[in-house]
């Protein structure tokens, strides 16, 4: 995957670079009040466009703040309703908690039970 991404990477530079020397005239850009300005048509062309993306990015801005604020507030209530819902019952983690201290407390059983069975001897009659 690295080398094919890294061989479109080349393509694509080289398709830029020739489209670049194909389009290097100059191209003069009138503006309001007798304003110009002249340029290689690449050049022109990479303004518009970034000047494009740029824009581009600023509009989706306010989106993408509003959807990272909507995501911190059904966080924070998602860590709210973790809490029990029933007075006396313990909540979601409280619950994990003990579930996992049983099972630990229960290999630790196990543990102490096999080692007790490694000492026991046969004639002991327990």
């Amino acid at each position: 995957m690295r080398y094919l991404s890294l061989i479109s990477g080349i393509i694509l530079f080289l398709l830029a670079l020739g489209f670049a020397l194909k389009n290097s005239d100059s191209v003069t850009l009138h503006y309001f009040l007798g304003y110009q300005w002249q340029a290689p048509l690449i050049l022109v062309l990479m303004a518009a466009f970034c000047l494009g993306t740029a824009a581009g990015i600023a509009a989706t801005l306010g989106l993408i703040f509003k959807q990272r604020r909507e995501i911190q507030k059904l966080r924070r209530e998602t860590k709210s309703t973790t809490q029990s819902p029933v007075p006396g019952l313990p909540s979601l983690r409280q619950a994990q908690r003990a579930a996992a201290s049983l099972r630990q407390q229960e290999g630790e059983t196990l543990a102490r039970s096999a080692r007790f069975k490694q000492t026991e001897r046969p004639g002991d009659g327990i």
